[in-house]
């Protein structure tokens, strides 16, 4: 698939895009999550830190998508799931980890892997 391109650019639309999908089709999530897991905590760990960001924002816009959810749980069509609870003990860690990968000689005010983290 594209989040194991070749190409770190092609890797972090791949992962922007899984991230407006989130958006729009959470209730179609359910038989991809532990993919999507394994492949955004691989991405995070090790890979560019374009890519890592973009993998990172998934987590970020499906924690929006389920606040979202929780506030408006009587007029929402579906149920929140509660992926980013479940996930959260186990991305935590990779997550802070990347505060350790700032540029130190980068611009303070960039968004960066560190400040994404």
């Amino acid at each position: 698939g594209a989040t194991k391109s070749n190409y770190a650019q092609l890797r972090a639309v791949a992962f922007e895009s899984l991230a407006r999908i989130a958006s729009l089709y959470y209730e179609q999530l359910p038989p991809y999550m532990n993919v999507i897991f394994e492949l955004t905590i691989s991405s995070i760990k090790s890979d560019t830190d374009d890519v890592a960001m973009m993998a990172i924002e998934f987590w970020s816009t499906l924690c929006e998508e389920e606040i979202e959810l929780m506030d408006d749980q009587e007029e929402a069509s579906y149920k929140c799931v509660h992926y980013v609870q479940q996930a959260a003990a186990h991305i935590l860690d990779v997550i802070l980890q990347t505060l350790n990968r700032q540029d130190e000689h980068g611009d303070a005010d960039a968004w960066n892997i560190a400040s994404a983290g």
